[in-house]
């Protein structure tokens, strides 16, 4: 299987700002509207609950990462299927507005590209992998 096949990249233009965007990112409630059709997690890291998809799907979610007002990352897993990462960032686009960049890779690959990288002296995550 090829790397770019492990990697599920979407980039969202916002005809908000960052500020603005942020809480449809950090609240439950919000997240409900746009990703899935339940989420029931504290958006704080170490976090644990769920998140239903709009098809039912039920995923055990841990909340990995929170930077306020720029990225959320999530390590998830639906059943006996492999575990993946999910980081939603919000960009600025230089012109007043964001980008919302939702980057889902395998948590394996992460841990292997990492400690590579690590090992290496340089940084490491799905973003990064994505790129």
């Amino acid at each position: 299987m090829e790397l770019h096949e492990e990697i599920v990249r979407r980039d969202v233009p916002l005809a908000v700002d960052r500020e603005t965007a942020w809480p449809a990112l950090a609240d439950p409630a919000r997240l409900e509207e746009w990703f899935a059709r339940d989420v029931d997690v504290d958006i704080e890291p170490g976090a644990e609950g769920t998140v239903t998809d709009h098809d039912g799907a039920v995923r055990d979610v841990v909340v990995e990462e929170v930077v306020p007002e720029r990225r959320v990352a999530l390590r998830w897993r639906t059943g006996d299927e492999p575990e993946t990462i999910v980081e939603l960032t919000l960009e600025d686009d230089g012109a007043g507005a964001c980008r919302l960049v939702v980057v889902e890779v395998s948590a394996a690959l992460v841990r292997a590209v990492s400690t590579r990288l690590v090992a290496a002296g340089g940084a490491h995550g799905p973003a990064l992998v994505a790129a």
